[in-house]
């Protein structure tokens, strides 16, 4: 009977071992995984852009969108005059809030354009090394494009 019993328990001591292996292996897989990894979205890579030409009244900018992510959701322009900047510097808040004591944080050449990727027939959701042409100057007829 004793040796029955040593049986048993070594039977017993295995399944156990078994058991706990695949309980601690099951939550390491579980524990180690991030919440929500397979939504998470990846950095916009970094677009080109370069100077298409130039008017009197309007500058066309060449946006060149980066790889591998391209500009899905479209992207945003800012820009000011050279005075201003060398007057108040590139805002760190872009809506260019006053400082504590009212002074402007920007000055009034600062604009912002953003050319949305997700309105109804927008030029602008653009893959990996798809370029397009913003024109400064004639922002108001195309669907996706807001200023400020």
């Amino acid at each position: 009977m004793s040796k029955t019993i040593k049986k048993y328990c070594r039977r017993e001591t295995l399944a156990f071992a078994i058991l706990g292996f695949a309980v601690i292996a099951f939550a390491v897989m579980f524990l180690s995984s991030t919440p929500g990894s397979a939504s998470v979205k990846p950095t916009m890579s970094t677009p080109i852009i370069s100077c298409g030409g130039s008017g009197q009244d309007y500058l066309d900018i060449n946006v060149t969108a980066g790889s591998p992510t391209g500009a899905p959701a479209g992207f945003t322009i800012q820009w000011q005059t050279t005075g201003d900047y060398n007057h108040f510097g590139w805002p760190a808040n872009s809506s260019c809030p006053p400082d504590i004591n009212g002074v402007p944080t920007c000055g009034e050449s600062f604009c912002t354009a953003s050319f949305s990727g997700n309105a109804s027939s927008s030029n602008y959701n653009l893959a990996a090394g798809q370029p397009v042409t913003v024109r400064i100057g004639d922002l108001m007829l195309d669907n996706g494009v807001s200023t400020d």
